[in-house]
């Protein structure tokens, strides 16, 4: 999951060539709580701040393992 406190609208050619989409970030206890409600248990939880391959708008990625509860 790409990591931020914003969503928005990416429009075409801004991030690939394929049409405006519109992105949602979470923050690490954002992303736990609503991976937890859909009840899986989290295993591991780890954030990094690589760039590569982030839209607009985030601050690096959410990784997120875990098994169905």
């Amino acid at each position: 999951m790409q990591r931020g406190e914003t969503d928005g609208f990416v429009p075409v050619g801004e991030r690939d060539s394929l049409p405006g989409r519109f992105y949602v970030y979470y923050m690490e206890i954002e992303w736990r709580t609503l991976i937890e409600s859909a009840g899986f248990e989290i295993i591991d939880q780890r954030v990094g701040s690589s760039m590569q391959g982030l839209n607009a708008g985030a601050t690096g990625w959410i990784e997120t393992f875990g098994r169905r509860a």
